[in-house]
């Protein structure tokens, strides 16, 4: 991909997306091997990595929004997004406050002042778990809303898509299994979230990878295809002829020769079908072409060059495109 052509934040967000995946497999493993129920320490921990998973968590969603926005053109997911952000928020600021005061009422053992720490820390406790229950049971809706809607984008990477779709709608399904107890453990939520992790790093680690010059073609078509309204078609320019005028003086007649009128269409190039590289991969390529796919290269080519084109001139343009970006060409999506 060319230098620039997608902010570096991205990237890093996909990085991240990794790294965060590895904390939540080692974490489960901690919990189910080593967390010991009713201690201090595992009780600090346990909180401590609930509140930094969040945050992790939040960031990461906060910028696949804007991955989703500015770089696919996608905003369907908006809503959604926002309001899992929302209840996110809400739950990792409850666990915050219940480990904040927890801390303070294992440092007020030592002092003395247990009566007013352990008060304030029941309180906390109390309010902390009705807003963690309300928004778990909300992102877990969320959940399953959202990788309904996610599943459905096929712009770039289909297939990555829906399987992130449906792992989020199978954390969703866990969550709930995990929040009553019928799972008897919380390492399978542990495991779909760091799926879902290594799933968003994963599309955004392939979108980066991509040409940025076919990215924008696919985007741009897909924005095009989603409009209700069909914008008018441009003008096409007509040559005509001015009709010539003849005016007669007495015995002598003068004929006024007509204005030539050029058009300002771009020229069309000249193109050999024999002189192209790869030429027998390339008419392969054009004979199996999908017919959305066919329209698509067509109204790239009609949008290009504003003219009335003939079904061969389209056909050798569409043929000069594919051969000028290497469509025909599978490994031109991997790294360079």
């Amino acid at each position: 991909m060319k230098e620039n052509s997608i902010p570096k934040i991205y990237q890093i967000t996909g990085l991240i997306a990794f790294i965060y995946s590895i904390l939540l497999v080692v974490y489960a493993i901690y919990n189910q091997f080593f967390y010991v129920d009713g201690t201090w320490f595992h009780g600090f921990t346990a909180n401590g990595f609930a509140v930094l998973s969040g945050l992790i968590w939040f960031g990461i969603l906060f910028i696949f929004k804007w991955f989703l926005n500015r770089v696919l053109y996608y905003s369907k997911s908006n809503l959604l997004i926002n309001a899992y952000l929302i209840f996110l928020g809400i739950s990792t600021l409850s666990t915050a406050t219940v480990l904040y005061k927890s801390i303070k009422v294992y440092s007020s053992l030592e002092e003395g002042d247990k009566f007013n720490s352990l008060t304030a820390f029941a309180t906390s406790s109390i309010s902390g778990a009705i807003f963690l229950f309300i928004s778990s049971f909300a992102i877990i809706l969320i959940s399953v809303l959202l990788g309904n809607q996610i599943r459905k984008i096929d712009i770039v990477q289909k297939q990555l898509f829906q399987i992130l779709g449906f792992t989020f709608i199978g954390y969703g399904v866990v969550s709930v299994l995990g929040t009553f107890g019928l799972l008897g453990t919380d390492v399978f939520q542990f495991l779909t979230k760091a799926g879902l992790s290594i799933l968003i790093g994963l599309i955004i680690k392939k979108v980066f990878s991509m040409d940025y010059s076919d990215l924008i073609t696919l985007t741009d078509f897909e924005n095009r295809t989603e409009k209700s309204a069909p914008k008018p078609k441009p003008e096409q320019r007509k040559e005509y002829k001015t009709p010539e005028i003849t005016t007669t003086y007495k015995n002598t007649v003068v004929k006024e020769k007509p204005k030539e009128t050029f058009s300002h269409n771009e020229e069309l190039p000249k193109i050999n079908l024999e002189e192209l590289e790869d030429k027998d991969l390339i008419l392969s390529y054009f004979e199996n072409l999908p017919e959305v796919e066919l329209n698509r290269l067509e109204a790239l080519i009609q949008n290009k060059y504003k003219q009335v084109l003939t079904k061969e001139q389209k056909q050798n343009l569409v043929l000069h495109y594919i051969s000028e970006k290497k469509l025909y060409d599978h490994q031109r999506f991997l790294p360079k």
